[in-house]
């Protein structure tokens, strides 16, 4: 049918609600048309130019729309289950409460679209291009998304419960509070996406990219993330988020590695954890507790570097071993037998022999110090050093 002719049935009808066109095939130029509440079942509108058409209320089940221009049309309400849109442009269309489940839009052009609450399960958008499109609220369960590309794209309290986002693009993606269960996400780019609250039990991340990604209240029961691109250690607060938030990550990932048996990765997260928590004591005023935490990276890393005693064990041995020896602690003795004096204070293994000269009051009250200190930090190494051993 061709438009001239749609256009004489319109008119002598007075409109195209309820006109039944089921198994149509429509060519041509429909540019800006008002068709809102048609019936074209199983129509053919191959290459059609439908933009800025208004098809609100239509019912297109199974119609094919391959390579259809649809871009800035009105769909709302609209009926595509099972439709085939390989190709299309729907550009700028709106979406809102749409039909298009098991609709076939492999390689579409879906971006800056308005989806909101659209029913989309089961639907094919492999290769699709869905950027910076307004998908809140929408079903995508068992949702074909391989390789699809989600950047900017708004999912807050969307449905994607087993779909397949293999290799798909979610960069800058919002996906708060969204439902990922059972989701495919392998090799997926998660690059600064929130996903705060979102549910990703039993999700397969393996080589995923989540670099700046918000985790925040997370749940990741079950969650296969092997492999999964956190970006550099030193990415503390990540980015734009507070200390607190980036607390709270740590604390989930450290659970998660924890439950999976990779107790290294886990320590790295809870050493990432301390640190958020340190500064954000600092930035909340509560400046002893941050200078306590500051004392305890220092010393062992939190107890995740027991080599950071050993070098504090070294250097309570040698400092004092020259200030002895340099402030006449032993009247006539070299540097060795200072060191000496030192190392054993230290160790509190006992003087023996080689002192046989009394130090003077002050080295012998520096002595009882060193032993103090001494004790404290080999129980501290020991400590450390088992429990990175045993995990």
């Amino acid at each position: 049918m061709t438009p001239a002719a749609l256009r004489e049935l319109l008119r002598a009808r007075g409109g195209a609600e309820g006109l039944d066109l089921s198994n149509a095939v429509l060519v041509g130029n429909f540019e800006n048309w008002d068709l809102s509440g048609i019936i074209l079942r199983r129509a053919v509108l191959v290459r059609a130019y439908l933009r800025g058409v208004n098809l609100e209320g239509a019912n297109l089940y199974l119609a094919d729309l391959s390579r259809v221009n649809l871009s800035e049309s009105n769909l709302k309400h609209a009926v595509l289950e099972l439709a085939d849109l390989p190709g299309a442009n729907l550009w700028n269309a709106h979406l809102e409460f749409t039909d298009l489940s098991g609709a076939n839009l492999m390689g579409a052009a879906v971006d800056s679209a308005f989806l909101h609450r659209a029913n989309l399960a089961g639907a094919n958008f492999s290769a699709a291009d869905l950027s910076d499109s307004d998908m809140t609220h929408a079903i995508l369960r068992n949702c074909n998304l391989h390789g699809a590309n989600l950047e900017k794209a708004d999912l807050s309290n969307a449905h994607l419960e087993h779909s397949d986002l293999f290799s798909a693009n979610l960069e800058g993606c919002i996906l708060r509070d969204t439902d990922l269960r059972d989701c495919n996400l392998q090799a997926a780019n998660l690059e600064a996406v929130d996903l705060t609250g979102a549910d990703l039990s039993i999700a397969n991340l393996t080589g995923a990219n989540l670099e700046r990604s918000n985790l925040l209240r997370v749940k990741l029961e079950g969650t296969n993330l092997h492999g999964v691109g956190w970006g550099p250690v030193s990415e503390l607060a990540i980015d734009s988020q507070d200390p607190e938030t980036a607390e709270a990550i740590y604390r989930s990932l450290k659970i998660w590695h924890q439950g999976a048996g990779f107790h290294d990765a886990a320590g790295r997260y809870f050493y990432r954890e301390m640190d958020a928590r340190r500064i954000g004591q600092w930035r909340s005023g509560s400046k002893a507790h941050a200078v306590w935490l500051w004392f305890l990276k220092s010393l062992a890393g939190y107890g995740e570097q027991p080599g950071w005693v050993v070098l504090w064990v070294v250097a309570l041995v040698v400092v004092p071993g020259f200030i002895y020896r340099y402030a006449g602690a032993f009247e006539g003795r070299d540097l060795l037998y200072s060191l000496y004096y030192s190392a054993v204070s230290t160790a509190a293994l006992g003087y023996g022999q080689w002192v046989n000269a009394d130090p003077v009051r002050w080295a012998q009250l520096a002595g009882v110090a060193q032993t103090l200190f001494g004790v404290l930090l080999i129980a501290l190494f020991l400590v450390t050093f088992t429990r990175k051993m045993t995990r």
